[in-house]
């Protein structure tokens, strides 16, 4: 018993992550930042993989380019507007469009970049469709965004003793939450981008989309440090809207499976 012991403490003392925060690297005179860097890869591709997917059902050129620039306006719009309406966030409101002070929330985003491409695609024929091919591109491209946030080690987890915890520089263990968000989005990714050939309806990858991601979120963000977010009965803000998609995604994935079984066809 005293040699397994021994074993597993070696063990996790090999697995431990040391403290690490990668802000930015130079290229010659270029200096880049990693974050930025990542969330511009993350853009640029989710664009190519739209380009791709929307040629292959036979939608314009134009129309894709005014779509992808309304649900990127949109969800950096959002994304900037959710971090300002964070409690505890100090920064003036004049400074919404300097985005070297505060930062971006995803749920921010995922409203804004919805709300922009619903106005924008509500006169288009078949838009339930496009949201099916747009949301495991939105998991794929948010998989590359969380890299930049896993090297610059932005999310401070809750204290763990798994052997894959990140060692702080107080000596703590802690959970690279970022890393598991990583995980997650690929998982999912993987799930719907599958999934999609055997969906029975219109916009149903779309709603299992926000019906798993919501879930799944809201478990991820007990893993972060509970003292950094503002808490509301022991939950966070990104856990109760969480709470919401996820109540939501339910309640319409359960609507819409009544109404297929009465043969009423809406998305």
């Amino acid at each position: 018993m005293e040699f397994v012991s021994n074993f597993e403490f070696r063990y996790s003392n090999f697995l431990v992550i040391p403290y690490y925060s990668f802000e930015s690297f130079q290229i010659g005179i270029f200096k880049f930042y990693v974050w930025g860097s990542f969330l511009s890869l993350a853009l640029l591709v989710g664009m190519i993989c739209v380009f791709a997917c929307t040629q292959k059902i036979g939608w314009p050129k134009i129309k894709t380019v005014n779509l992808i620039l309304s649900i990127y306006i949109g969800a950096l719009l959002g994304a900037r507007f959710f971090y300002f309406l964070q409690p505890g966030i100090k920064a003036s409101w004049r400074l919404f469009f300097d985005f070297n002070q505060g930062g971006l929330t995803f749920y921010g985003g995922l409203f804004g970049g919805i709300l922009a491409g619903w106005f924008y695609l509500k006169k288009q024929g078949n838009w339930p469709k496009l949201l099916d091919v747009f949301a495991p591109i939105v998991l794929f491209s948010l998989a590359i965004g969380r890299v930049g946030c896993f090297l610059i080690n932005d999310h401070q987890g809750a204290e763990t003793h798994f052997s894959w915890a990140i060692r702080w520089p107080d000596g703590t263990l802690r959970h690279p939450v970022a890393l598991y968000l990583i995980i997650f989005d690929l998982l999912l990714f993987i799930f719907l981008h599958f999934y999609a050939k055997r969906a029975k309806w219109p916009g149903q990858v779309f709603w299992l989309f926000l019906f798993i991601y919501s879930l799944g979120r809201f478990f991820l963000d007990f893993m972060r440090e509970p003292s950094v977010d503002p808490r509301y009965f022991n939950l966070a803000a990104s856990q109760w809207i969480s709470l919401v998609l996820l109540t939501l995604s339910v309640s319409y994935l359960i609507l819409k499976k009544g109404k297929i079984r009465t043969g009423i066809s809406s998305f």
